[in-house]
């Protein structure tokens, strides 16, 4: 009887674990990392707009002055960019994983905001800032612009990418990738603008702009390379991490006033993750 007991209760227990839910999985704290600093650049942005009642970041391009409710409809983009960052935010624990009849509401929320963000970016990018591209091809902060535009709008993609299979990722990362290529030739075009960004206390400035030009186009080759796309991703990420504390942060506090500044300063968080969620094919792989 003793042991026909110990049977009864060890089957019991096993038949108790199989029938209880599973504690769902967590994704990885660079996963979870890189989503939260993306939500954080949108929130602020979107933040901006509201408190400004202008278009001022690159997700949007900035309409004709005197475009009918221009005030309103920058508040109605920041609203839209502040509640993706909320969705983002709320999602960023899940796993990528996630069985979709447990906990999956947050991620598909999240996935379809950050969707229909990159879509709207892409969109409107392409019709307001191609035309004057087409007309002064050699307007270098056109080119920026547009190039800004799009990346965000890759990242966003990025992003939704880590929240169930899809296959526009790699689409994603090629938006991105052009862009970093696109910022680092300038780097060579522009030696002069972009050497007034580089701190003052470092020495060979001019040394230092074309070696950010040649990091970047590296990186950007880099991530679509797939033997050379992690590392491409990791080295890419840190430097534009790593022009934060040394560049950005620093003209943002000495320009409270200046809103491009501080647009420019949550670029670099976006795209710094944005290029670390790059590096794998597969959805939420660890590194």
């Amino acid at each position: 009887m003793p042991v026909t007991r110990a049977t009864s209760a060890a089957g019991t227990y096993a038949t108790t674990s199989a029938l209880a839910p599973a504690t769902p999985p967590r994704a990885d704290r660079s996963l979870v990392a890189a989503r939260l600093l993306v939500a954080g650049a949108l929130v602020a942005w979107g933040i901006q707009h509201l408190l400004l009642g202008d278009f001022v970041s690159r997700v949007f391009p900035v309409p004709a002055a005197g475009f009918p409710l221009r005030s309103i409809l920058a508040r109605l983009a920041g609203l839209l960019l502040v509640a993706t960052g909320a969705a983002i935010v709320a999602a960023a624990p899940a796993h990528p994983a996630d069985d979709p009849r447990r906990g999956a509401a947050l991620p598909r929320i999240a996935r379809l905001a950050a969707h229909l963000v990159a879509g709207l970016a892409v969109a409107l990018v392409w019709a307001v800032r191609l035309p004057p591209l087409v007309a002064t091809p050699r307007a270098g902060l056109a080119w920026t612009l547009l190039g800004k535009g799009i990346a965000i709008a890759g990242t966003l993609l990025l992003v939704a990418a880590t929240f169930g299979p899809t296959r526009l990722r790699a689409v994603g990362r090629a938006m991105l990738a052009a862009f970093l290529v696109l910022g680092g030739v300038q780097h060579f075009i522009y030696p002069a603008f972009v050497a007034t960004l580089v701190p003052a206390w470092l020495p060979a400035r001019a040394a230092w702009v074309h070696l950010a030009g040649a990091a970047l186009v590296a990186g950007g080759l880099g991530l679509l390379v797939p033997s050379a796309r992690r590392l491409a991703a990791r080295c890419t990420s840190a430097m534009i991490l790593a022009w934060v504390p040394l560049v950005h942060l620093p003209r943002a506090l000495a320009n409270p006033g200046d809103a491009n500044e501080t647009t420019a300063l949550f670029e670099a968080i976006a795209f710094a993750a944005g290029a670390w969620l790059a590096r794998d094919e597969g959805i939420g792989a660890r590194c």
